[in-house]
């Protein structure tokens, strides 16, 4: 994050499931990755195949401060859930703490950020989804330049999937191994196949 306040709170055995709590004007906003509750995140999930042969590429979503995921998921269609996105469950999130957020209101910032998620989820649920040019990450870097995410208004698809690649937490280790387990499959299957073919020659 740019300036975030998150701080790890709680204990247990799987540290990347440890609460966050992001302390600001709205009050205290609670990340709980057990309860599948991520408010005021980009959350990110795998997409089956896609994901597989490319693990930094996946499907985002942003979600409101009451814990809310909305994903940009087909043709005119956000999807709506507490719990996962239209491919899935979170595997790994950012937080967005207040002190991320520079755009200027006299409203609370998880107000703000809730404005800017119902903005840019009306205007893409009136859009054609394209895999390439128009997805779920233009959706969530339309909400990060709507609240002036970490002081700039220029995000994009690009700039995002290099954020969340340096700055997200994963869920809990078992989903890492979702996240990176079928590449590293693949790719043990591949230098055996290779290995195996090499040998008859």
């Amino acid at each position: 994050m740019c300036k975030s306040s998150a701080s790890v709170v709680g204990k247990g055995s799987d540290s990347a499931t440890a609460p966050l709590v992001l302390a600001g004007d709205g009050g205290a906003s609670v990340v709980d990755a057990r309860r599948e509750h991520y408010p005021m995140c980009v959350v990110w999930s795998a997409i089956p195949l896609l994901t597989w042969l490319l693990p930094v590429v996946g499907h985002t979503g942003v979600v409101t401060s009451d814990g809310t995921i909305y994903d940009f998921a087909g043709p005119y269609y956000i999807n709506r859930s507490k719990s996962r996105t239209a491919f899935g469950l979170v595997l790994k999130y950012f937080p967005v703490s207040p002190g991320d957020i520079s755009v200027s209101s006299e409203k609370s910032k998880g107000e703000v950020w809730d404005s800017a998620v119902e903005e840019a989820s009306l205007v893409y649920s009136g859009l054609m989804h394209n895999l390439i040019t128009n997805n779920c990450h233009n959706h969530v870097a339309r909400v990060l330049n709507n609240v002036q995410f970490c002081k700039r208004a220029n995000w994009n698809p690009v700039s995002l999937v290099w954020h969340l690649a340096w700055h997200s937490h994963y869920s809990s280790w078992s989903r890492v191994a979702v996240a990176w387990g079928p590449f590293i499959s693949l790719c043990a299957m591949a230098i055996v196949i290779l290995v195996a073919t090499a040998s008859y020659f």
